[in-house]
C-alpha cells in the first residue's frame, strides 16, 4: 500500500461526514457513483472494483499516476476531471430548529417595511 494511504486503500472507498446533528457512519450517507463496474487505470491494467453494498467515491488518487485526471473510467464527470453522485442529492445531517422571528411592518406606507414587529 502507498504510504499517502495507510487506513485507505486506494483507489474507492465509502466515504460519510460528522456534522452537528448526524454522526459518521458505515452507509449511505455519501453516496458516490462507483457500484460493480470494471475499470482501466491509466496503465491500461482493468480490474473490478467496487463490489460491496456502496456506491464508492475514487479516493485519494489525484496524485498517483495510474489513476490522475483526465480519466474518464475514474472520474465520471467533467470529461475525467471531476466526480459526481449517481444517487441524486446525498443528506450529511438533518436536524429541526424552531425560531421566533420579527414580522416586516410598513409604517410609513411606502410599501417597503420599516421596522419590524415581534409576534406576541
Amino acid at each position: 500500500m502507498h504510504p499517502l494511504f495507510i487506513g485507505h486503500t486506494a483507489p474507492f472507498g465509502n466515504w460519510g461526514v460528522d456534522t452537528e446533528s448526524s454522526g459518521r457512519r458505515d452507509g449511505h450517507q455519501f453516496q458516490g457513483w462507483c457500484h460493480n463496474r470494471r475499470l482501466c487505470d491509466n496503465n491500461g491494467d482493468c480490474d473490478d472494483y467496487c463490489e460491496d453494498d456502496w456506491h464508492e467515491w475514487n479516493s485519494c488518487t489525484s496524485d498517483l499516476s495510474e489513476y490522475s485526471p483526465p480519466n474518464d473510467e475514474f472520474y465520471n464527470h467533467a470529461d475525467g476531471w471531476q466526480q459526481k453522485s449517481t444517487e441524486g442529492t446525498n443528506t450529511h445531517g438533518a436536524g429541526r430548529l424552531n425560531l421566533v422571528v420579527d414580522c416586516p411592518v410598513d409604517t410609513d406606507g411606502a410599501t417597503t417595511p420599516t421596522r419590524a414587529v415581534t409576534r406576541a
